[in-house]
């Protein structure tokens, strides 16, 4: 349980300053993208929609994995707990290498639990850097025909190429916190 709260209150102190900033972040750079070319504001933040539906895609799977985690851990807290609680009928008994061995087997349900938890982390950071690089590559591509036609200038091109690149890092940002505070609801779902 104090694992748990710490956790849980964790997230108040680091993720909600980065979700902020984050959101700040985006809504300026939306106001100024808007201001220099509404068509390629558009393009650059067209990656959002996709941003989200990975991050709702991934978070049952997230939740699921974390879930299996967190149960884990508590199985380990509480063999631990009533192996040390109850030393003497552990000695007395001889049961020592049977306690050890199922502190080991737990140990290893929750090491796979975390790689799996991991995995899935991983997997979605990739996915939202491909999207951030398509995001980056079409606002070029785009960018390239509005300069050919005359609407923006090469500079504005980069100005906004250069958005379209850090558009990226705050939307991984909040990404990322989704998966910190799934995790977080995992354990505050455990404390309840």
């Amino acid at each position: 349980v104090t694992s748990d709260v710490h956790a849980v209150g964790g997230i108040f102190s680091e993720s909600l300053g980065t979700v902020v900033s984050s959101v700040l972040l985006l809504l300026g750079m939306l106001v100024v993208a808007f201001f220099i070319d509404p068509i390629l504001a558009l393009t650059a933040f067209a990656m959002a929609p996709a941003l989200a539906l990975a991050a709702l895609s991934n978070r049952r799977r997230l939740k699921a994995a974390a879930t299996r985690q967190r149960r884990h851990e508590g199985e380990i807290a509480a063999l631990t707990t009533e192996s040390l609680g109850s030393i003497r009928e552990v000695k007395a008994l001889g049961s020592e290498r049977r306690r050890h061995e199922e502190l080991r087997q737990k140990s290893e349900e929750r090491r796979e639990a975390g790689i799996e938890t991991y995995r899935i982390e991983t997997r979605y950071a990739r996915l939202i850097d491909l999207i951030g690089a398509f995001g980056t590559a079409a606002v070029l591509v785009v960018g390239v025909l509005r300069v050919a036609a005359g609407a923006v200038s090469a500079g504005e091109l980069v100005v906004m190429v250069s958005y379209a690149k850090r558009l990226a890092r705050p939307l991984r940002d909040l990404a990322r916190q989704a998966g910190r505070v799934t995790r977080a609801l995992v354990r505050a779902d455990r404390i309840a």
